[in-house]
């Protein structure tokens, strides 16, 4: 689901999880729960069941992969900005997603040109090659040099190796290897930046650094966000707004969204007056976003989620107020728009104060994987209304106490592990014990969707933090009290 928002003082837009659109090759899509990525020997294997188990064709999946890249390519540089582009195909499957994508790129609007520097002797590629002829993509028979590809193209597509690449770059093929590495055009690559290692990311002294890269089926160990940097990744998924939502509607029944030049902020106690929650979504992570005048927006939070429940989850989603407007409208579009729809939703005047959260060193900070947090909370709260948390130099421990027992879960610092979002790290500067409700902490780890890990971070006598990060976007903070044991009179 895209996101955008619009009044006469805001204009925002959001892509889906993490910055891209709703791209998938078709097949089996990556989990909505947790951002998972695959190993090379995973994602052949996720290609042998999409043939033997699915019963896919080569050129179904080709089919739908280069429609893919051509729509996340229009979502993200439209041929109302970006007319003009050149797809290098590589000898490979990646090749001819390249070669699907220009034609339907051609079909969008685009001026498309094709380097295929090594075609292959296949009648699907012959086919595919021969249908972007028909379709009047101009095929570039050599390329001008890296410097000059600017004044002819405004952004490259980059299909040249996947995942089967292994190095180094023959020599037929390294003008095209140079012109995607120094053009200084915007490159989007095809599920694999080219030249990257499936797993170690860009491993070589001068690597290719794709404006945004799309992933098929599922994404790659190198499409983490420590790899990709700064580049937008367009993957399956479901709103990051509904994921929100989610996340503080058993907290908040209403609260104010306020809108400034840095992006959204949320700031509410519970309905209990027990916690505060806190919510980040910076502007620079948003595909669009204007904000000419301050505007705060209050919301009935369980009517905003039923109205975008009526939403499909490839659907543009369109907020639109006015300036001191009472009411706030909903558009929902199709992908191919040919479904529009609208819902109106009143807004609220709600006077609620801003506390100032102090900055805080804290004594301890503990991150581990969001979902085995989950689970913890969860399972500990069979036991007891309570939760003891003790950060040690061995380690965190979990405990619960109640009428059928006890149970104690103990967590050690990760020595090493290959996948950072699985792993624990502990910094604690003095050791901290400390008691809170099981029942707020449950309401916490809805948030587990947004984030791989979470954050706790406690010190004596000061509220815990639990932060869930959003990839590319911000983050949302739950500040919670400790519980105070009454000593005996």
């Amino acid at each position: 689901m895209l996101f955008r928002l619009i009044s006469s003082a805001l204009l925002l837009r959001v892509a889906n999880v993490w910055g891209g659109g709703v791209m998938s090759s078709g097949g089996k899509q990556c989990s909505t729960m947790r951002l998972r990525y695959l190993t090379q020997k995973e994602a052949i294997a996720l290609d042998e069941d999409l043939f033997n188990e699915y019963k896919f064709s080569v050129d179904q999946l080709m089919e739908l992969a280069g429609l893919s890249v051509a729509t996340a390519v229009a979502r993200t540089y439209p041929p109302s900005t970006h007319l003009s582009a050149l797809i290098i195909c590589g000898p490979g499957n990646n090749g001819g997603d390249g070669l699907v994508a220009a034609r339907h790129m051609k079909l969008f609007g685009y001026n498309v040109s094709i380097y295929y520097p090594k075609r292959t002797p296949k009648p699907l590629y012959e086919n595919l090659l021969a249908q972007c002829v028909a379709f009047g993509v101009n095929i570039v028979e050599k390329l001008p040099p890296s410097n000059e590809l600017c004044n002819e193209y405004q952004f490259l597509v980059d299909a040249l190796f996947g995942f089967s690449f292994k190095p180094p770059v023959r020599a037929e093929l390294k003008p095209a290897m140079d012109a995607l590495i120094d053009s200084g055009l915007p490159v989007c690559s095809v599920d694999i930046p080219s030249g990257w290692n499936v797993e170690k990311g860009p491993g070589v002294i001068r690597p290719l650094r794709p404006a945004m890269l799309i992933s098929l089926s599922a994404p790659k160990m190198c499409a983490a966000p420590e790899y990709i940097l700064d580049a937008k990744h367009f993957l399956g998924g479901s709103s990051i707004l509904k994921k929100v939502l989610e996340a503080i509607k058993d907290l908040l029944t209403q609260a104010t969204f306020d809108c400034d030049d840095n992006g959204i902020q949320l700031q509410a106690m519970d309905n209990s007056h027990v916690s505060l929650v806190s919510l980040t979504l910076r502007s620079d992570g948003f595909d669009k976003y204007r904000c000419d005048r301050n505007i705060s927006m209050g919301m009935n939070l369980g009517s905003m989620s039923k109205i975008l429940k009526c939403a499909g989850d490839k659907d543009t989603v369109t907020i639109k107020a006015q300036d001191n407007a009472d009411t706030v409208t909903f558009v929902f579009e199709s992908p191919n728009q040919e479904k529009v729809s609208d819902y109106e939703m009143k807004l609220m005047n709600l006077d609620l104060e801003h506390l100032g959260i102090p900055e805080t060193e804290y004594s301890c900070t503990i991150r581990l994987p969001s979902a085995e947090f989950a689970r913890i909370c969860r399972d500990l709260s069979q036991f007891g209304e309570s939760m003891v948390i003790s950060c040690t130099k061995e380690g965190v421990k979990f405990s619960a106490t109640g009428d059928i027992g006890s149970a104690n879960i103990k967590l050690a610092q990760t020595s090493s592990i290959d996948k950072e979002e699985e792993a624990v790290v502990i910094e604690m500067e003095e050791p901290v014990t400390l008691t809170f409700a099981c029942q707020y902490l449950n309401y916490f780890t809805k948030a587990t969707s947004l984030s791989p890990q979470v954050q706790l971070s406690m010190s004596a006598d000061v509220p815990l933090v639990v932060e869930y990060r959003i990839p590319d976007i911000g983050h949302i903070r739950y500040y919670l009290a400790p519980k105070i044991e009454e000593e005996d009179s």
